[in-house]
């Protein structure tokens, strides 16, 4: 197993690379002088003389690729037009609080998709069943912002119950976090939930009609061992593969969402990048996204190595 983590961990290499030659990339689709859109249209002749020297802009582009490259590597992502301030900085100050938000929608995308998809699989056609397919319908035909919305009008305004703006931390208070993240996380959280269930709906009612299933039926295996021990392990390889792929999903809507909520988060910071041209910010909050969606598709990878040990031999 620890031979088969290492060659998924090598082979994301070379995919980094070509990530970071493309994120370094969107310096070159800014109109006009790289160092005018850096410094902005204030900046004096000296400004953008220190731009150009800073980002070695009067290099070639293979060269300004591999200056790029190293600070990347030291988390040197330079400074952000507008508020002058470290990117870096600015990414370990606003990214926890959109991983929290992320993770609380995760957490409620299972609490939905796997009890609903379970039940719906091994009993379908019955009324459990019939819940599980509206809900799903329901969850993946509304987009997030109108379920936002919904929730803020039901939950926030009429009945008062959470709050609709804001944000608490949750080192700072663990209860008032969960109140300001239910409402985002409930809105990222359906789609993705929704999308479980049918997935693992499909897949159990495949599973549990295949041979070796039936047999365990005939060594007479109890209903908790056949579903769970034989039915859900197999089961699960394409409920794990739409989960991982739509945690991109996830942050990509909590750029909007965050909005939505005024949550202090990437979104706004990312948004506010791309109205004013903030390359340095753009740059980096891209490159950290496809990161972080590179390291869960390895998860992928490594999960299906333990769900099915023919995967690893291979």
């Amino acid at each position: 197993m620890a031979r088969f983590v290492l060659r998924r961990v090598f082979g994301v290499i070379p995919l980094l690379l070509l990530v970071s030659i493309a994120v370094f990339m969107l310096i070159t689709l800014v109109p006009g002088d790289p160092a005018r859109a850096i410094g902005g249209p204030d900046a004096s002749h000296a400004d953008i003389q220190r731009i150009t020297k800073q980002y070695h802009l009067d290099r070639p582009l293979a060269v300004q690729y591999g200056y790029w490259l190293k600070d990347a590597v030291r988390l040197d992502l330079g400074e952000s037009r507008y508020s002058h301030e470290r990117v870096i900085d600015g990414i370990k100050e606003r990214f926890p609080v959109t991983m929290s938000v992320v993770v609380a929608a995760a957490i409620v995308a299972l609490l939905i998709g796997i009890p609903f998809g379970l039940v719906a699989g091994i009993r379908p056609g019955h009324g459990v069943d019939n819940v599980a397919r509206i809900t799903a319908g329901i969850g993946l035909s509304l987009p997030n912002f109108v379920l936002a919305i919904i929730l803020v009008i039901l939950l926030g305004v009429e009945r008062q119950w959470l709050p609709i703006l804001g944000f608490t931390r949750f080192t700072d208070n663990p209860w008032e976090w969960a109140r300001h993240v239910l409402l985002p996380a409930v809105t990222l959280g359906g789609v993705l939930g929704s999308v479980m269930i049918r997935q693992l709906r499909a897949a159990m009612i495949d599973v549990l009609d295949s041979n070796y299933v039936r047999a365990a039926w005939a060594r007479g295996g109890t209903p908790k061992r056949v579903v769970m021990q034989h039915a859900l392990k197999n089961a699960a390889m394409p409920a794990v593969t739409v989960f991982g792929l739509q945690i991109a999903g996830l942050l990509g809507g909590a750029v909007i969402v965050e909005q939505i909520f005024s949550i202090p988060g990437i979104g706004p910071y990312i948004l506010t990048g791309i109205v004013g041209r903030d390359v340095p910010v753009v740059q980096a909050v891209t490159l950290l996204f496809v990161v972080c969606q590179t390291v869960v598709s390895m998860g992928i990878d490594i999960s299906y190595g333990l769900l099915n040990p023919k995967i690893r031999v291979s």
